[in-house]
């Protein structure tokens, strides 16, 4: 037997979204039925819905703040680039006029420069990785960064790499 949730207009504030999820999560597991219905008479299995409603976010209401964040990320992302493309200018400036240079800052200034255009791009992935995509994507913009600082000491000392 299907049982309808009565819920309190979830969009006009968070507060009634999260009364509306809880009354859902203990109405399943009172009952034990596979499938609920959650609106307008569909019925939903559990685990869909708590993939709409727990893993996957974009579906989350957002207040007209978020676009504030994204400005604010964008703009964090704009001077992670200028700081770390300063580091790396000073660098190669360094080099050339004293012939010396820091390793530290060959290897891991284009990192930053890398990982500052990857949240200038997308701003929505700042934070702490939710999804296992999540987690691959910044593992692969940190290899790509890694490599981007290994090409930029290779070329400041190529004598280091035997040439």
């Amino acid at each position: 037997m299907e049982e309808e949730i009565p819920r309190e207009k979830p969009h006009d504030s968070r507060r009634g979204l999260g009364k509306f999820v809880r009354a859902v999560g203990k109405t399943a597991e009172r009952s034990g039925i596979t499938k609920l219905l959650i609106t307008g008479g569909t019925p939903v299995p559990p685990r869909i819905f708590q993939s709409r409603f727990a893993g996957d976010r974009s579906n989350i209401l957002r207040p007209a703040t978020s676009k504030m964040l994204n400005l604010k990320v964008r703009l964090f992302a704009l001077a992670l680039i200028l700081l770390f493309a300063g580091m790396t200018y000073y660098n190669w400036h360094q080099l050339q006029s004293e012939g010396k240079f820091s390793l530290k800052m060959a290897a891991f200034g284009p990192v930053g420069i890398v990982g500052g255009l990857f949240l200038l791009v997308f701003p929505s992935k700042v934070g702490k990785p939710q999804t296992l995509s999540d987690k691959l994507i910044v593992i692969g913009v940190l290899i790509l960064g890694l490599a981007a600082g290994l090409v930029n000491w290779y070329l400041m000392d190529p004598g280091y790499f035997g040439r």
